[in-house]
């Protein structure tokens, strides 16, 4: 039989060592050893459904769809309680969420539908205002049985800064060094116009993401010819 591609080995090499990593449990009385492999099992599906085309280099280019949908790995219960878990205002406040938390959606996202992960991550990474302020706003967009208690906090902090439409990668790394270290929320309006707000800030942001998708910064792999003034 003729031997292997080397695209193959090396993707297959990649795949298996994923699929064989140990599962990072912080503290071990909350799961138990079956517990333990199921999650591991469901893992390795997983990956195996996601990244089945590293052994198969000649599977052509994108898309690459999985071999089991991503939401058949959602596990309802497990995200609903997390959820309860992060609408907890003492919890957020006194940064006392479960350990587990943290675990699985680290190790685990698949069984988290993305707005979960999203909600986890607005109440985890950027303070307990912001952790509060994002748990104040999904409360009240809730329905009234849904509504764990009432929690009312302070508005938060909100700081403008001006751009230029011909700078903004400039701007970008100017107020980065700024306000990066800060918890306020940045408001973005540009040089010589008058609107201000959520628009022009996220405007902002999705032109900086664009400009960082040019090939003449170099910093993706890109297999195509430049474009005129892109070189």
């Amino acid at each position: 039989a003729a031997p292997a591609p080397a695209g193959a080995l090396a993707g297959g090499e990649m795949l298996r060592e994923a699929v064989g990593e140990e599962l990072v449990v912080r503290q071990e009385a909350y799961m138990t050893r079956e517990c333990n492999l199921v999650l591991r099992l469901l893992r390795s599906l997983h990956l195996v459904s996601r990244d089945w085309f590293l052994l198969f280099p000649s599977a052509g280019g994108l898309p690459r769809p999985p071999l089991v949908p991503r939401g058949e790995f959602v596990s309802v219960k497990v995200a609903s309680k997390l959820m309860r878990q992060l609408q907890d205002p003492l919890m957020l406040s006194t940064g006392s969420l479960p350990s587990w938390c943290a675990d699985l959606v680290l190790g685990c996202s698949f069984l988290f539908p993305i707005e979960c992960r999203e909600f986890y991550t607005a109440c985890t990474a950027f303070g307990i205002s912001r952790a509060l302020h994002s748990m104040q706003q999904r409360v009240q967009g809730s329905t009234p049985s849904d509504r764990p208690t009432e929690v009312r906090i302070g508005r938060i902090q909100r700081q403008k800064i001006r751009v230029s439409r011909g700078r903004l990668l400039g701007s970008a790394m100017r107020a980065l060094e700024l306000y990066a270290g800060h918890r306020s929320m940045l408001e973005v309006e540009y040089y010589g116009e008058a609107g201000t707000g959520l628009g022009p800030t996220l405007e902002f942001f999705t032109l900086v993401s664009q400009e960082l998708q040019a090939s003449r910064l170099g910093l993706w792999r890109d297999s195509a010819a430049p474009k005129a003034g892109e070189g």
